[in-house]
């Protein structure tokens, strides 16, 4: 593997005199003229666009068929189809950290346009994911029956309880392994081809659960609808990927080469999980000290980790442009990428919780039947301290472009310790709120610590404290707060008082608030120009 900073680089030259490009000109987004290129805009917006459907379908989906899985499952069935679920999902984090490792490299490759390294570097991750899969995932499909017997399981939903576990660990393996063949597809700016594949095995899912249960089939047919979701997932992904690699790349990478990715690949699972220990742990401290409050709290927090990960969705066309350029033409030649697409990223999410925020507090109250203001109180809460995480997410890519996970690791950590410490002080003051300010004041911490860490990086970037647009997004904020709680008097007259139509309308209250901030940061013409490329299908 070559450094990654590229063969090109001078990185003292460049180490001081970055901060000078961080307000270059408004055309930094886009590439020169006539190189045949697409705008940088123009790209995240494609790519956004289609990872943001591929997150919406399933929501649609299961909101629509949940109910309908109760009904024909039955309580206890429908538990335990959640429990296997869960139960695999949670293994699957135990990846040793390969996935997120891979797209790093398979960007970095795609940029120096090197198919044959590609190919070595996926055949012998398909042998390490194949490991790691059969010391967890084959754990749990031999010792089966003995986790049901743990839970209690019914005897007349015992074997299907069984079968489907065994299935859903066989499924999550081939996942694991599928997704570094999506990982190629991603390195080579392919969104439309991996968000259409899942799209397409939500179709899937969705025609076979109505005709299994329908059919009596219970758990048992559940098990038979992943496997044929899998499979369409599966025959569609890799040969396509496969057009991206090199019959001359059959092998496996050099000792050297393992040394240096199992070296990056344990900070990237360290930092996962600590990011999961994090939510489930504050949950958990809810539950144990104010159970009464844990179903205030859970809804109000799942909703603004839902606002927090559709923008996320501009996480991978970003990771793939920055690795693309840095495998180019070296790191300190992208750093011109990175401050583009920092000027792009920055404004939008100060944006998105800028008008947010309010919108959750006067929406989730209004969606919620439980009374008080807790609910709307965590969303909007959460929602702002999720904002100090998503301003340092393109910083983060590029650390771990460069091959430097441990800033993130030391991030995580400090976020989680601080949380977890102070959510139990903060409780005993204010109720369950009090983990919200908590997780404030981890997600805040860990910000700043960043800000100052990674100044130490081989090459440096513009601070993202130069392009947030703190006045307009107090003036967005105001005005969204002002629009929600005028919708949230006119509901409490009226109808309706709760559910998904309440929510709907305290959204379309901040509509005005939304339209000020792109018109004062973005521009209206702006974004009629990237809509209509999207349209015509040119970005």
């Amino acid at each position: 593997m070559r450094p990654v900073s590229g063969p090109h680089d001078s990185v003292d030259e460049h180490r001081d005199s970055v901060d000078a490009q961080a307000s270059g000109s408004g055309s930094a987004d886009r590439v020169a003229p006539g190189s045949g290129q697409k705008s940088r805009a123009s790209i995240l917006v494609r790519g956004s666009s289609w990872q943001v459907l591929a997150q919406v379908a399933p929501l649609v989906v299961n909101l629509v068929l949940t109910p309908f899985v109760i009904t024909r499952l039955g309580v206890t069935a429908y538990g335990f189809f959640v429990l296997t679920s869960m139960l695999t999902q949670f293994l699957s984090q135990f990846d040793g950290g390969i996935g997120r490792s891979a797209q790093r490299f398979f960007m970095l490759y795609a940029g120096r346009n090197d198919p044959v390294a590609a190919t070595r570097l996926l055949v012998s991750l398909l042998l390490l994911v194949l490991g790691v899969s059969m010391l967890t995932l084959g754990t749990a499909i031999v010792l089966a029956p003995s986790i049901m017997v743990f839970f209690h399981a019914p005897p007349d939903l015992f074997a299907d309880a069984v079968l489907l576990l065994r299935v859903l660990s066989v499924i999550v393996a081939i996942a694991l392994a599928r997704n570094l063949f999506a990982s190629v597809l991603y390195s080579h700016q392919r969104f439309a081809i991996t968000s259409g594949t899942l799209l397409l095995g939500y179709l899937v899912y969705a025609v076979g659960i109505v005709v299994v249960l329908n059919a009596g089939m219970g758990l048992a047919g559940l098990a038979y609808v992943f496997i044929a979701q899998q499979a369409v997932g599966t025959m569609t992904i890799v040969p396509s990927a496969c057009r991206h690699l090199s019959r001359r790349g059959i092998g496996f990478i050099s000792r050297s080469e393992l040394r240096e990715f199992l070296g990056f690949t344990w900070k990237v699972q360290i930092s996962g999980l600590l990011g999961a220990l994090t939510f489930q742990g504050v949950t958990m401290i809810v539950g144990r000290m104010v159970p009464a409050q844990l179903a205030y709290f859970a809804p109000g927090a799942t909703f603004a980790q839902q606002l927090r990960m559709l923008p996320n969705n501009a996480m991978v066309p970003i990771q793939t442009m920055l690795g693309r350029a840095i495998g180019h033409k070296g790191a300190a030649a992208a750093v011109e990428d990175y401050a583009a697409i920092q000027r792009m990223w920055v404004p939008a999410v100060c944006g998105w919780v800028a008008v947010g925020a309010p919108t959750a507090y006067f929406g989730v109250n209004n969606w919620l039947p439980l009374g008080g203001v807790l609910p709307g109180l965590v969303a909007g809460t959460l929602l702002c301290a999720h904002l100090f995480a998503m301003l340092q997410s393109v910083l983060l890519q590029w650390a771990m472009l460069l091959g430097r996970p441990s800033y993130e690791v030391w991030a995580q950590a400090l976020n989680a310790v601080l949380t977890l410490i102070l959510s139990p002080l903060f409780i005993r003051g204010v109720g369950a709120f009090g983990v919200a300010l908590a997780l404030l004041a981890g997600q805040l911490t860990a910000f700043l610590y960043l800000a100052t860490a990674t100044r130490r990086l081989p090459v440096r970037v513009p601070s993202v404290f130069s392009v947030v647009p703190l006045g307009r997004m107090l003036l967005a904020a105001a005005l969204s707060f002002a629009c929600g709680y005028g919708m949230d008097r006119l509901l409490a007259a009226g109808s309706p008082k709760h559910g998904a139509l309440a929510l709907l309308a305290c959204a379309l209250a901040a509509v005005p608030a939304a339209v000020f901030y792109v018109g004062t940061t973005i521009g209206i013409a702006r974004v009629r120009d990237l809509i209509r490329r999207r349209k015509a299908g040119s970005g």
